[in-house]
């Protein structure tokens, strides 16, 4: 079994011996602790469930971090963490990705022990009665002993149990993919009644005065008599078949939101006794999070960076703050200041009342969950499996005081001789086989013009002809390979095809690359978690040039990674930031004539360019929607007469340049076979003329493959 690593910098070290020397108080478990490097730092007050307490609000007992943030420590686990961790009983309870549930001493971040689930265990734990509770991606619900991590009980659920549990008074309230809400004994695990929803519970469920409040996967909210599951009242929103969040019950409303349908996302007020709507708000960027609640501010974060303070009673905004990406993670709320964390990969703390900001502190890989703040300590994991403790130091001494981040390198080119907006002349579109596409991802052509899809949601490949005709699917175990597993933290994996016809598969899912000769007969496979060479954390795209070199790019370690022919590795290059060089979520990939690599630098809106030694050697973009401008690029590809084609996902166009960079033409992405826009995620040309775009509708609802026709002036 691997050693999970914990590392404490030397100055914090130093002061926390210090601290021991000069007699302060310290307290003695199964590791010997120190006091952290805080001059609040005092004995963990519990955080014993997600958001906190029953009714979800996010309200913490703190203290945070006074004066500027300093890792304390950090743990590394063997795979992401993506849940928010749990404090009770002076420990930290937190799941991973590698199929554990740790317990951790708080101050110190030593193991205490580990629980074995047998899979992914994405639920935030909760704590209650000596016993810890937590669900894992095999449909498990654990009941853990805190002291031992001795396993108490078990209930099986028909699908994922991602959600976090609740428990009030004795009683646990959790879900899984099948559309009911349990009640169980949380000392037995004994069903006590099950609530029909009419679709799987969308995310965890809150509770206040009798009442269960829980979200379905069809928009709707449903209000539950938590003693005998009798529902109370049921609110469908317009977002059919929309996502719900997490509720948050503060006074006599209720509030939740819906992301992920066919119409704007809203976050919603409703009566808490009646289910009447009380105030929306239906903001431009899609609001992503459980919402924070406290002294009559809803906060709330979004798809464009943005976390709104709004109103309790109106939903009339207060104030708005922007990060450098996504925040889909609830802010954890400490009196007057907020801890939000963003797919900047930054922590950031605010002025609750301005939303000013006091400080930022850079983590390794993103996060989508919040943090947890207590005894002076904010606590919080990401995705390459690190979690941290972050202290402070109010002289400063030994703290880490992040800059802000520089401007991304390279300003939008002027446009060349621009090609006249000729429209694409679409040639064929299809949802997929026989059973349709579900969250394609990458794609390439092979010798025979035949298109290779990955159908990420399905864990498979759909394979086309030229003509738009379905041939086949595969799943990666003919000859030998390993069933492919492109499902993860969300769905996604390439496929490239090597001069010599071997096919090159990339799995986000295991975080792996399978290699296959033309017959699909498997030569090799390499990978696995962890941030070393030759290791993966988010792999995402891949090339092949004409040496065989295989390149895969990572979007949660930020850097390229190259491989021999026989998979063996050779060099890494990127790198997190945003100077020469660097990257911040690098995405599908691809190379051009002279072997050069080129990726959509995602975090930084921008395209970069690299020599196959991987020096750095260009840089284009920059964010926004004019040409030449981007909003998350996510593929690139490149024809033989050296012209760029992008795929500007949150733009919903294709924009092409020249080899030098300079604008030539963009077009949007079209609509799916239903009418709606398609959004295009990954390209594929196949070097006759043709442009195949693979996309969806913004709501995920209707994946599609587009062949067009490219003008004359490109081919």
């Amino acid at each position: 079994m691997p050693v999970c690593k914990i590392r404490i910098p030397i100055v914090l070290l130093i002061l926390l011996v210090v601290s021991l020397l000069a007699g302060l108080p310290h307290r003695v478990g199964l590791a010997q602790e120190a006091t952290p490097a805080s001059s609040s730092a005092a004995m963990s007050a519990d955080w014993p469930m997600y958001r906190g307490n029953p009714a979800r609000t996010g309200e913490m007992p703190g203290p945070g971090p006074v004066g500027q943030p300093a890792e304390l420590w950090r743990f590394e686990a063997d795979g992401g963490i993506g849940s928010t961790p749990a404090i009770a009983h002076e420990t930290l309870y937190v799941g991973s990705d590698d199929g554990h549930l740790y317990a951790l001493d708080p101050m110190t971040g030593a193991e205490r022990w580990r629980f074995a689930a047998g899979d992914v265990v994405a639920s935030s734990p909760a704590v209650a009665d000596g016993v810890v509770y937590a669900g894992a991606d095999d449909g498990t619900l654990y009941a853990v002993d805190a002291a031992s991590g001795e396993e108490r009980w078990h209930f099986a659920t028909e699908g994922v149990v991602s959600i976090a549990p609740l428990v009030v008074d004795g009683v646990l309230y959790t879900g899984g993919d099948e559309e009911s809400l349990y009640a169980l004994d949380a000392a037995t695990g004994e069903e006590q009644w099950r609530s029909s929803l009419g679709a799987p519970p969308a995310r965890s469920a809150a509770f206040a005065d009798g009442t269960a409040f829980v979200g379905s996967r069809d928009g709707a909210f449903h209000a539950i008599d938590a003693a005998t599951g009798t529902g109370l009242w049921r609110v469908q929103t317009d977002n059919v078949e929309g996502t719900m969040g997490t509720p948050v019950v503060a006074g006599d409303l209720v509030y939740t939101v819906a992301f992920n349908g066919p119409v704007p996302h809203a976050l919603y007020a409703f009566d808490a006794a009646t289910g009447e709507e009380r105030w929306r708000v239906q903001a431009p960027e899609e609001i992503l999070a459980t919402v924070g609640v406290a002294d009559g501010i809803v906060y709330a974060g979004s798809a464009a960076g943005v976390l709104f303070a709004l109103d309790a009673g109106t939903g009339v905004e207060r104030w708005r703050f922007t990060a450098d990406n996504e925040i889909d993670a609830a802010p954890a709320i400490v009196g007057g200041t907020l801890y939000v964390v963003s797919q900047d990969r930054n922590v950031y703390a605010l002025d609750a009342a301005s939303g000013a900001e006091q400080w930022r502190f850079p983590i390794e890989g993103a996060s989508s969950w919040g943090p947890v703040a207590s005894g002076g300590v904010l606590y919080l994991g990401d995705r390459v499996g690190i979690i941290y403790a972050i202290a402070g130091s109010a002289s400063g001494a030994g703290s880490h005081v992040p800059s802000a981040p520089s401007d991304p390198v390279g300003a939008t080119p002027a446009a060349g001789t621009p090609i006249a907006s000729q429209p694409l002349e679409l040639l064929w579109q299809t949802t997929g086989g026989p059973e349709a596409l579900f969250a394609p991802a990458g794609a390439a052509v092979d010798a025979d013009s035949n298109l290779w899809v990955i159908d990420a949601g399905n864990n498979r490949i759909q394979i086309f002809s030229s003509e738009g005709d379905f041939l086949e699917t595969w799943d990666g175990t003919e000859g030998g390979g390993e069933a492919f597993s492109f499902s993860g933290r969300g769905y996604d994996g390439d496929i490239a095809f090597g001069p010599d016809g071997t096919i090159v598969v990339v799995e986000t899912g295991s975080q792996r690359v399978q290699q296959f000769a033309p017959d699909r007969t498997v030569i090799g496979a390499w990978g696995g978690f962890g941030t070393d060479d030759g290791q993966f954390v988010g792999p995402l795209g891949v090339a092949v040039d004409a040496t065989g070199t295989i390149y895969v790019s990572d979007d949660e370690r930020s850097d390229i990674q190259a491989f021999d022919a026989e998979g063996n590795f050779l060099i890494a290059f990127g790198g997190r930031g945003s100077g020469e060089g660097e990257l911040s979520e690098p995405a599908y990939l691809t190379l051009d004539g002279q072997g050069n690599v080129l990726v959509p630098d995602w975090g930084n809106n921008r395209l970069v360019t690299f020599g196959s030694d991987g020096r750095f050697l260009s840089a284009w973009g920059g964010p926004g929607a004019d040409p030449g401008e981007f909003s998350s690029p996510v593929d690139v590809a490149v024809d033989e007469a050296g012209h760029v084609y992008v795929a500007d996902l949150n733009n919903g166009r294709i924009q092409v340049f020249a080899a030098d960079g300079s604008f030539l033409v963009a077009w949007d992405a079209g609509t799916t076979p239903s009418g709606s826009d398609n959004v295009p995620y990954a390209l594929a040309l196949d070097g006759e003329g043709h442009l195949y775009v693979i996309g969806a509708a913004a709501d995920d609802t209707e994946a599609t493959v587009q062949k067009f026709r490219l003008p004359a002036p490109l081919t």
